[in-house]
């Protein structure tokens, strides 16, 4: 559950770095790609938008990806998922029993 939860936040992180920036995701699917990401244009369009969750490597890859186009511009940079991990404290109701 907690890895849910991670992805979704780093898919929000991720895309309001990208719109605070005004960077197309098609820019840093190219940067994933020729760094070595393997997921398709598409998915990480879905991904963005929080409609397809992907895998920690890849989510840390284009959180990589987007901070290096973005390093100049004074943002807060998208997290990795080690970043994000024990760090989200769920609400009591939505928390596993």
């Amino acid at each position: 559950m907690e890895e849910d939860v991670v992805a979704m936040v780093q898919a929000y992180r991720l895309g309001r770095l990208l719109g605070q920036a005004r960077l197309p995701p098609r820019e840093v699917w190219s940067r994933y790609v020729h760094a070595g990401g393997t997921v398709g244009e598409h998915e990480v369009e879905a991904y963005i938008h929080s409609a397809l969750m992907l895998p920690a490597a890849e989510r840390d890859a284009l959180a990589r990806a987007a901070n290096e186009l973005t390093a100049r511009l004074g943002l807060v940079p998208a997290p990795s998922s080690g970043q994000l991990w024990g760090r989200i404290r769920l609400h009591p109701e939505t928390r596993p029993r």
